[in-house]
């Protein structure tokens, strides 16, 4: 089964952290136990549902993570996720999506004029990308001439995105500090992700 996402931070250049060490005192059963008492995503109870397995869901876990990952040149003691960084992380996060967007679009601007027509749509899909063209026109396409400007993908980007969204799921993320640190790290998503499976019948692990 394939990745059902990209991961961003390689394609962001991110360097990640790696995550302090658990609490010593902490067993494996007790942080499995805390991790299940969390809720995850519903895009990532959706992938369980699903039949994806151990690995693919812990991809997708950490890509989540990543939309609000710190990055490791940000000067700062830690680079975990926190209460303190949180208004910082969740701008990070809307930016990164912005740019994800508008790049989405650009790399069918051919002729490199900053305004994309429904014929370079085309062109990039050799003739077989319609449904990608009236995906894109409907999306951004405000006056419907079959061009998108930078006026109407900047709007189209605004629109798209939801502010609100992404800030009620940095705050469920926030609320994964298995070992009570005041952070959370790569390693407690892990463990999110992995308390949902069997590790002796997993064969994704």
């Amino acid at each position: 089964m394939t990745r059902p996402f990209r991961h961003i931070a390689a394609g962001l250049g991110l360097a990640m952290t790696l995550a302090q060490p658990l609490m010593a005192q902490d067993t494996a059963a007790e942080l499995r136990a805390r991790a299940l008492d969390l809720p995850l995503p519903e895009s990532i109870t959706d992938l369980i549902e699903r039949g994806f397995d151990r690995r693919n869901v812990g991809f997708a876990m950490q890509d989540l993570y990543s939309l609000f990952a710190i990055p490791s040149n940000i000067p700062g003691p830690n680079h975990g996720l926190n209460a303190e960084n949180r208004d910082f992380a969740l701008k990070l996060s809307l930016a990164r999506r912005r740019a994800a967007m508008i790049a989405d679009v650009l790399i069918h601007d051919h002729d490199g004029d900053g305004t994309v027509t429904a014929t370079e749509i085309s062109d990039h899909f050799l003739g077989f990308g319609e449904h990608h063209v009236e995906e894109l026109l409907r999306s951004y396409d405000i006056d419907f001439d079959a061009r998108i400007t930078p006026d109407e993908l900047r709007a189209g980007v605004i629109r798209r995105i939801d502010a609100l969204s992404n800030g009620q799921l940095l705050d469920q993320i926030l609320t994964w500090d298995l070992n009570g640190d005041g952070e959370v790290h790569t390693d407690e998503v892990q463990i999110m992700s992995d308390a949902r499976f069997r590790p002796e019948t997993d064969p994704g692990r």
